[in-house]
C-alpha cells in the first residue's frame, strides 16, 4: 500500500520542570516535513515569569537570567501557531507526547484565561484547516491511500474550543520504543538503536545540553527508520487507520496485497491502543486544567 507524504511537525520542548499545571515552556523546537522534505525549522526561547528547577536547568542549561531577556509566551503566540497551522500539518510527532502536547495545551489556556480569543484568530486565519477531532477518515482507492474530509474550521461554532489533540494527530515515538521491548525508553537509547547516533553532531551536541530544536531533528530521524525498519515504509498512522478502523464512517475492505504481515498489525494495533489510552490522559489533564483555571478566576 502506498502512503501519502503527510505533512508532519516534529517538535519537543524544555521546561521549567515536570508539573503540568505550574511549570512553563522555556523553549520550543519545531521540524515541519513532509515526507523527506523539510519544509521549515523553527526554535524559540521564552521568558517563562518564573524560575526552573534545578533539576530541569541541569537539561536545558538555560539560565534564569538569560530567559528574562526573551519574549514571552503570550507576545509571539501566533508566530508559534502560524508555524503548525500555515502548513497545513496534519499530525504532531512528540517522544513522550503526552507531557509536551500538554505543556502546549497549558500555555494555550494560559493565554484564554488572560482574555486571548486563540480560538478565534485560528478560526479567522486558517478557514479551510480540517481539526483531527472532525476529520472523517476513508480510504482513496484511486491514490491507494488514506485521506480524510469533515468539517473546516469555517464550519465550526463561534463557541468551540479546540485544544492540541482536538486539531492535529498526536504520535508519540516513544510508545512504539516500549513495544520493541527496549528498557530504557530515552530517546537517546533509540537513536542508538536505530543506529542514529554514530557520527551524529546533532546527537553530539545534546549530550552537553538538551537543545528542543536539536531533540526535534533527532525525533524525526528516529521515526523516519521506525518507518522504514518497522513499517515497510508505510506512515505510522495509515498502519493505525489499516487495522484499528479508526473513526471510519464505513467499514473500509482493504485487499489482502494492500495489507502488511499479521506480525505487524498486531504490533501497530498494540501501539495503537496505548496511544488511545494516552489521548485520553491528554483530553482528561486539559479537561481538569481549564477547570482550574476557569475556577481560580471565579474566586
Amino acid at each position: 500500500m502506498n502512503t501519502r507524504n503527510k505533512i508532519k511537525a516534529y517538535f519537543d520542548t524544555e521546561t521549567t520542570g515536570v508539573n503540568l499545571f505550574n511549570d512553563r515552556i522555556i523553549s520550543m523546537g519545531v521540524v515541519i516535513a513532509q515526507g523527506d522534505k523539510i519544509l521549515e525549522e523553527k526554535y524559540w526561547e521564552f521568558n517563562p515569569e518564573k524560575a526552573s528547577e534545578f533539576e530541569a536547568y541541569q537539561v536545558h542549561k538555560l539560565s534564569d537570567q538569560y530567559l528574562k531577556t526573551q519574549k514571552k509566551f503570550k507576545e509571539i503566540y501566533k508566530e508559534v501557531l502560524d508555524v503548525f497551522f500555515k502548513h497545513n500539518v496534519e499530525t504532531l510527532v512528540a517522544y513522550n507526547a503526552d507531557f509536551d502536547v500538554c505543556m502546549l495545551s497549558h500555555e494555550l489556556n494560559l493565554l484564554r484565561s488572560s482574555g486571548i480569543d486563540i480560538d478565534k484568530y485560528i478560526k479567522e486565519t486558517y478557514p479551510d484547516f480540517y481539526p483531527n477531532k472532525y476529520r472523517d477518515y476513508f480510504y482513496d482507492k484511486n491514490q491507494n491511500h488514506y485521506d480524510f474530509n469533515g468539517l473546516k474550521n469555517s464550519e465550526l461554532t463561534n463557541k468551540e474550543r479546540l485544544n492540541i489533540a482536538d486539531w492535529f494527530q498526536v504520535e508519540d515515538t516513544m510508545l512504539f520504543t516500549a513495544s520493541l521491548g527496549i528498557k530504557d525508553i530515552k530517546l537517546d537509547t533509540l537513536a542508538e538503536h536505530l543506529n542514529i547516533a554514530k557520527d551524529n553532531e546533532t546527537f553530539k551536541n545534546r549530550q552537553l545540553a538538551h537543545n528542543a530544536l536539536g531533540d526535534a531533528i533527532i525525533l524525526k530521524e528516529c521515526s523516519d527508520a521506525i518507518v522504514q525498519k518497522y513499517l515497510n515504509g508505510i506512515d505510522f498512522i495509515d498502519t493505525q487507520l489499516e487495522f484499528s478502523g479508526l473513526r471510519f464512517k464505513d467499514k473500509i475492505v482493504i485487499s489482502e496485497e494492500q495489507k502488511v504481515s499479521q506480525e505487524l498489525s498486531k504490533m501497530a494495533e498494540n501501539v495503537f491502543n496505548n496511544m488511545m489510552n494516552k489521548n485520553n490522559n491528554y483530553e482528561k489533564t486539559v479537561s481538569l486544567e481549564t477547570t482550574t483555571v476557569s475556577n481560580s478566576n471565579t474566586m
